[in-house]
């Protein structure tokens, strides 16, 4: 049986924002995209994020996520694009974890 993809909306990011232990991003697959999407919700998040779950990122959502403070942990990324890397690598860290 193949997983199906679970998908973090822009909703659920919401949610997360406001409450940190009310969802818990490991679970998730995928982030909704758009010019307002989950990632860029998350990137207000003061704190830890633990997107391992996640193991594609488009260009978009890593610009969002670099604007993120704190821990950012992506250790699920199974490749990452130059443009991608190149977002990530302003990120504004304690830590930035990866495999990719």
């Amino acid at each position: 049986m193949i997983d199906e993809e679970k998908v973090l909306t822009k909703e659920i990011a919401d949610e997360f924002v406001e409450d940190d232990d009310s969802v818990d991003l490991k679970e998730f697959t995928a982030l909704e995209e758009g010019a307002y999407g989950a990632a860029e919700i998350l990137s207000w998040h003061k704190g830890d994020l633990s997107l391992t779950g996640l193991t594609e990122l488009s260009d978009a959502a890593a610009e969002s996520l670099s604007k993120h403070y704190g821990c950012l942990h992506l250790e699920g990324l199974t490749e990452l694009s130059e443009a991608a890397v190149e977002s990530l690598s302003k990120h504004m860290w304690d830590t930035l974890t990866s495999t990719a």
